[in-house]
């Protein structure tokens, strides 16, 4: 069976966010990930026990996670993908971030070895 493209993988990451579901977002990606987001505390996460505080410290800020793909660019290998997506996120005590932003995405062995986030920030 095919290892799942990275863009399959960051669909994946998208619907376990959604569900709030911990186990499952830290199990798509490798014990060695590199996420480097500049909305967490730690900005550049290395390895599963910096991600896995980073998504404690996101599942806990955060009351509803939503990102709506505008568009993505895969490698011919489908192993690395460029998505655009508008970000529309709940706050805990309802306050509304709508944002866009890119991630870059990489991956390794059926799971996501790098995520990284832009915004288009002044």
């Amino acid at each position: 069976m095919p290892q799942p493209s990275a863009l399959e993988l960051a669909h994946a990451l998208f619907d376990a966010l959604a569900g709030r579901d911990q186990a499952e977002i830290g199990g798509l990606y490798t014990e060695d990930c590199v996420c480097v987001d500049p909305h967490y505390p730690e900005i550049e996460m290395r390895g599963r026990a910096a991600f896995d505080r980073g998504m404690e410290w996101g599942l806990g800020s955060i009351e509803q996670f939503g990102f709506s793909i505008v568009q993505a660019f895969e490698s011919d290998d489908r192993m690395n993908v460029a998505i655009e997506v508008d970000t529309h996120h709940v706050l805990k005590g309802g306050k509304r971030l709508d944002f866009p932003q890119v991630f870059i995405v990489e991956a390794r062995a059926g799971h996501i070895a790098s995520l990284r986030a832009y915004e288009p920030y002044r």
